[in-house]
């Protein structure tokens, strides 16, 4: 590393000596960061933070997936924006901002509409990232779905949140390894008499509105936690806290919860063996 870098993320190599008690692998950790690949997909009110945090963490090449316009309610929330933005390209400004912000970043911007797992998987065939962040929201659920077989193909990890209402979830898959979104849908199957298994297929059939009722901070929030597991994903000095459930923290108490999700023996994913990973 040279001696820009080092001092750029002088207090990054002093936050990672807290996941090594003889403080040793720092800068291995630092070199993962800088050499990573990460793929995000959505950037809007979580994604937005978040690209922030994964440039100043150093990520090395970010690439970034939207089809959407700048509009000026965004900009109660989505940080990347600025006014001279409104009516431009999120991927194309999102760019202009984190290339100001640091220019060691390999930003690329992918102006695309996803609307399929292939979508996906065409994105992953091409860069080949060392992880996948959906923060997307539209379509509800579905995009979840895809992006949990097409990261199931390839083998790649990904995490996956939101907002709902005035609670924000995450969730870490590692394909082979953990369970997946479709095992979190298994679970919820299983309660079809709660409410939340009838709010989920309200949302999945376009019965329930999910209009964004966020703030830039309860966005900011959920970005900063999910920064965190992608430090630990990346880096493997631990293992995500949010492998094998989903976190959940609620603004309005600010009590952080969690929501085990184990591997479910009926998921057409996990308990296929034959699964066709191309």
């Amino acid at each position: 590393m040279d001696n820009n870098l080092l001092e750029r993320y002088s207090r990054n190599l002093n936050f990672l000596s807290n996941f090594d008690k003889k403080g040793n692998k720092k800068y291995d950790y630092i070199d993962k960061i800088i050499n990573s690949c990460v793929l995000v997909l959505g950037l809007g009110g979580v994604g937005s933070p978040l690209i922030y945090d994964l440039a100043a963490l150093g990520v090395g090449k970010i690439i970034a997936v939207d089809f959407d316009f700048v509009d000026i309610s965004n900009l109660n929330r989505q940080i990347l924006y600025k006014e001279k933005h409104v009516g431009k390209k999120k991927v194309y400004s999102a760019k202009e901002t984190i290339n100001e912000f640091n220019s060691n970043i390999e930003f690329i911007a992918i102006d695309k509409k996803i609307d399929s797992s292939l979508d996906v998987l065409d994105i992953l065939e091409q860069f080949k990232p060392d992880c996948v962040i959906c923060v997307a929201d539209k379509p509800p659920i579905k995009i979840y779905k895809w992006v949990n077989e097409a990261c199931f193909m390839k083998s790649i990890p990904f995490l996956y949140g939101g907002n709902s209402e005035t609670t924000a979830y995450y969730h870490t898959v590692i394909p082979n390894i953990s369970s997946c979104f479709l095992c979190y849908e298994k679970k919820l199957e299983e309660n079809k008499n709660k409410d939340g298994y009838n709010k989920y297929l309200s949302i999945l059939n376009n019965s329930y509105s999910t209009e964004n009722n966020c703030t830039a901070a309860s966005s900011s929030t959920l970005a900063a936690f999910m920064a965190f597991d992608i430090v630990r994903l990346i880096t493997g000095a631990e293992v995500p806290l949010s492998l094998n459930k989903r976190i959940l923290i609620d603004y309005k108490t600010n009590i952080i919860d969690e929501e085990y999700v184990e591997k479910q023996d009926n998921c057409d994913l996990c308990s296929n063996n034959n699964y066709d990973r191309r």
